[in-house]
């Protein structure tokens, strides 16, 4: 009974659309009708302002570190904290507060990971930065940090099944970007979609 209370729970804090929020309380109107349309920190980023993409970024990323938190706090067996986890994941990309359509997933991602293995994470997350900075490529940079990530469990932990964990769970973040990933390969030459896609306006994120 608590395990399914600890699903259902990172589902509905997965979610809460604070992309979502965050246009209309700014009176920028529905971020899904703004930009690339993703209800996401990045679009949120460019089309709200760099303050509010920063918000929106701590929000989702919160919502998974909960995610994993709540899990615990109800005493609930490992499995059922992963599967909590992934609920969150679940539940930005497809919330029940907006239709279901919602973004990609890879902040609240990021927070489940954090809350499960923060070293291993934050290693991730500086491969993140240090490709963010001659790329300019927010998702080119999340991706090479999240394909880092289950070789650095498997690594330093040495636990198969967790180092399985971190690896499924990205790739329903780069199926949510593949429609997106596929447009710019086709209309671009690969260097522009790799190099600087912020700051060109490219909408993969």
């Amino acid at each position: 009974m608590l395990a399914a209370l600890a699903i259902v729970l990172g589902y509905l804090l997965g979610a809460f659309p604070s992309a979502y929020i965050a246009g209309r309380l700014l009176k920028k109107g529905d971020i899904r009708k703004l930009g690339g349309g993703n209800i996401g920190a990045l679009n949120v980023y460019r089309e709200v302002g760099p303050r509010a993409g920063m918000a929106v970024l701590a929000a989702d990323m919160a919502k998974g570190i909960l995610a994993v938190i709540v899990a615990r706090w109800l005493g609930v067996p490992f499995w059922a904290v992963l599967s909590a986890g992934a609920a969150a994941l679940v539940g930005h990309n497809w919330p029940v507060y907006i239709g279901f359509k919602g973004g990609k997933g890879a902040a609240t991602t990021a927070g489940v990971f954090l809350a499960l293995v923060p070293a291993q994470m934050a290693m991730a997350m500086l491969i993140m930065v240090l490709c963010l900075i001659p790329t300019r490529n927010v998702t080119l940079s999340a991706c090479l940090g999240f394909l880092a990530l289950p070789f650095l469990v498997w690594w330093l932990r040495g636990e198969w099944p967790l180092a399985l964990y971190v690896a499924v769970l990205p790739s329903i973040v780069g199926l949510k970007h593949l429609p997106t990933a596929r447009q710019a390969l086709a209309s671009r030459p690969i260097k522009e979609v790799v190099f600087d896609p912020w700051r060109r306006g490219e909408r993969t994120g």
